[in-house]
């Protein structure tokens, strides 16, 4: 359980995060040449991220990918230039405080807004808090969105001036904090009022970083639960051969073909898709990918019986990921609606 409890810390695995980010280049998958990267697509991010998320790695890379698919979409402006190399080079990482106004939930209101921007002389400055921030105890850099009477505008802090709160939840494996901004200094990504593109965009990427975690976890789970029926003997027969176990099993490889055919459609939206065509993309794989997560960790724990219900056994980290993933970023619920809505328009 050590990696659980680096995670209840804050902490992520340094001589992982090391090796991925170094010889392998990991975060500069998707960054372009010209730019200090490997000049890849998504599609090969993709590939590491579902791997990461089959093995719980507590690596801060999913906020990384979603935070230079913001700063790519805003290419040219000052805090891109600075950061985009030093993230490609594995010497920054990176998140985005996945609040109410990147998600475009209609319930969130401008009296709400858990951030504020002021712009004095010296320049922008940043306050509000926000929890469950995914690697936001880490982070070298948070870009944040703030909604205001201009519309919405996307603001970079530097770590070193936010106050984190490494956060005990439900998931043991992926660091989540608390981080409070009084008065921190702050850079704008885009300009005033017109962030409305760049932060689509990056829900979308991020909606579409986080199903192929939920999908490497959905076949790590079902490939466990069915490693299981074929070795686990009662009554003188494999479990697996008995109707209920099928049954069970039958119904997580259908949602798992399911989830897998929504991460590739959603990568092909993101090398060659329009705008509209990877927002609805991005909405399937929340809808589909998340369910299907929940119910091959939560089947994998039944076929297991008892031993799946011990803290030993890893099927419950696997069960906690999934519980959690499936609401980071909006209830699959909520997208379904936002689905429907695009699909209508």
């Amino acid at each position: 359980m050590e990696r659980a409890e680096g995670a209840a810390a804050g902490r992520f695995d340094t001589e992982l995060w090391s090796g991925l980010s170094g010889d392998f280049a990991a975060p500069a998958l998707a960054v372009p040449e010209a730019l200090g990267g490997v000049g890849a697509t998504f599609a090969e991010t993709a590939v590491v991220v579902e791997e990461l998320g089959a093995a719980l790695a507590t690596v801060p890379f999913l906020g990384t990918v979603a935070a230079t698919e913001a700063l790519l979409a805003a290419d040219g402006c000052d805090v891109a230039a600075k950061w985009i190399s030093r993230i490609a080079a594995g010497d920054a990482t990176a998140t985005v405080i996945f609040d109410p106004v990147l998600i475009g939930d209609d319930a969130f209101v401008d009296d709400s807004a858990p951030f504020a921007a002021y712009k004095s002389a010296s320049g922008w400055s940043l306050s509000g808090s926000a929890e469950f921030v995914i690697d936001g105890a880490t982070a070298d850099l948070i870009l944040i969105p703030v909604r205001d009477d201009s519309g919405c505008t996307l603001y970079a802090v530097e770590g070193e001036h936010v106050r984190r709160t490494p956060m005990n939840t439900v998931d043991l494996t992926r660091p989540l904090a608390a981080v409070t901004l009084e008065n921190s200094p702050a850079e704008i990504i885009g300009k005033i009022g017109e962030a409305e593109n760049l932060l689509a965009r990056t829900r979308d990427m991020a909606l579409l970083a986080i199903g192929c975690e939920q999908l490497g976890q959905s076949k790590t789970t079902l490939n466990m639960a069915v490693r299981y029926a074929r070795e686990r003997i009662q009554f003188g027969r494999p479990i697996g051969s008995f109707q209920a176990i099928k049954h069970k099993l039958a119904e997580v490889a259908v949602a798992v073909q399911s989830a897998e055919s929504a991460v590739e459609h959603g990568i092909w939206a993101a090398a060659e898709g329009s705008a509209e065509e990877l927002s609805r993309a991005a909405s399937m794989v929340a809808v589909v990918c998340g369910p299907a997560a929940v119910l091959a960790a939560a089947e994998c724990i039944q076929v297991h019986g008892g031993i799946g219900f011990t803290w030993e056994h890893p099927a419950h980290l696997y069960y906690r990921r999934a519980l959690s993933s499936e609401g980071l970023m909006g209830r699959p619920e909520h997208h379904a609606e936002r689905l429907l809505e695009l699909a209508l328009a």
